[in-house]
């Protein structure tokens, strides 16, 4: 925080020293352009120490946070559930399967639930929207247990390769808010597996 105040710092004062500079120049002020051009020369010295400070700082937070880390984990004592650290994505993956609900899709469309909340579907693949991104999106229709059909916008998020139309998935994720062009709720996509 300190560095970039610095950092600000420095460019303004540089900036308005220059803007002195000629202004008082082109006046004849004397003693005035000695104390702009001392904003000039102060200014990238400032400059420096702001980017110095940056970088000392960061490699400070970050050695001071590692053996904290260490110390905690054997702290630990046994019989205690493990740490989100130690886990696997395998294993976190079950804990979010086990967490998540079925989208009710009336709520979901409403925007009655919360980001917080973990969800799956189940659907078939309508149309891929976005895929030359990073993280793809498509369209899923799903079947309502009342018969209607329901529309999510999917956001994958794990790029384990972009499915085809017509693929059958099963998305674990949560609630993204709604496509804005179209008003079809969205959801991040964290687990998709083929059904």
């Amino acid at each position: 925080m300190f560095a970039t105040l610095l950092i600000l710092l420095s460019i303004l004062l540089f900036l308005a020293g220059i803007g002195l500079l000629i202004t008082f120049a082109i006046l004849k002020k004397k003693a005035w352009i000695w104390i702009s051009s001392g904003m000039v020369v102060v200014a990238p010295i400032l400059l420096v120490i702001g980017i110095v400070t940056a970088f000392t700082d960061g490699e400070d937070v970050t050695k001071q946070s590692e053996p904290i880390a260490t110390e905690v984990s054997e702290e630990e004592p046994a019989g205690e559930e493990e740490s989100i650290d130690e886990l696997t994505q395998d294993e976190l993956d079950e804990q979010l399967k086990e967490k998540s609900i079925e989208a009710d899709y009336e709520k979901v469309k409403l925007g009655e639930v919360s980001s917080d909340e973990n969800l799956y579907v189940d659907g078939t693949v309508a149309r891929i929207k976005d895929p030359n991104e990073s993280f793809p999106k498509y369209y899923l229709n799903t079947e309502e247990s009342d018969g209607s059909t329901g529309w999510y916008l999917i956001w994958d998020m794990r790029m384990n390769g972009l499915p085809e139309e017509d693929d059958q998935l099963r998305v674990y994720g949560s609630y993204d808010g709604k496509e804005e062009e179209t008003g079809i709720p969205m959801l991040i996509g964290k687990i998709i597996e083929k059904q």
